[in-house]
């Protein structure tokens, strides 16, 4: 079992603990395919990671125990590269500094509102309780009016992820308000699949 292995695992609990998988048991599981690739969802999120184990096609629990369940098709989730309409190279050290000034916010005023990207701006804002707000570095703008709400904590869990494998930089894509978007390491190997907030 590689350090890796161990490594995605360790994270693989943040969505197999969630919510959703108390209700879903195929959720509790780490899918493992036969070209050595794992991943990992809780419908609102989902990990992927190439080329990592050789235990063949199962479903195993991060603690190795065997799920005999259908794993849902997670690749039809998965949206085509290079058609975003934002696609940038970011820091996740940056990034993650921002994120976890948000969602410290969040915590604090005991809500679950989502965070806000609007041009090179992370925002989360309360009327008459709290607002917190982070700039990040111009070249990390979004397109004019493109505006994307998502979870401060999957951006947070996703980010540490990825710094646990040691990436400094990932490429981030959006494809539109309401579709997945995508960070990928740069030698594509990991992938992290954030679904957006709809707001109305």
């Amino acid at each position: 079992m590689t350090e890796d292995y161990k490594i995605f695992m360790r994270h693989a609990k943040k969505l197999t603990n969630s919510d959703a998988a108390k209700t879903r048991l195929v959720l509790k599981g780490v899918k493992h395919f036969v070209d050595g690739s794992l991943a990992v969802t809780d419908s609102h999120r989902l990990y992927l990671v190439e080329d990592i184990h050789d235990k063949g096609e199962t479903l195993l629990t991060p603690d190795g125990k065997k799920i005999d369940e259908r794993y849902p098709n997670i690749h039809r989730l998965i949206p085509d590269r290079g058609v975003g309409n934002v696609t940038m190279t970011i820091n996740v050290n940056e990034m993650l500094k921002g994120t976890e000034i948000i969602l410290t916010a969040n915590t604090a005023a005991g809500v679950d509102s989502p965070m806000y990207q609007e041009k090179n701006e992370l925002r989360m804002d309360i009327p008459e309780t709290i607002v917190a707000k982070y700039k990040l570095p111009e070249d990390y703008a979004l397109t004019e009016g493109f505006e994307i709400a998502s979870n401060a904590k999957y951006w947070v869990d996703g980010l540490k992820l990825f710094k646990a494998f040691k990436y400094e930089e990932i490429k981030l894509e959006f494809h539109g308000r309401m579709r997945p978007f995508t960070m990928y390491s740069p030698d594509d190997k990991l992938m992290v699949l954030i679904l957006p907030v709809r707001t109305y």
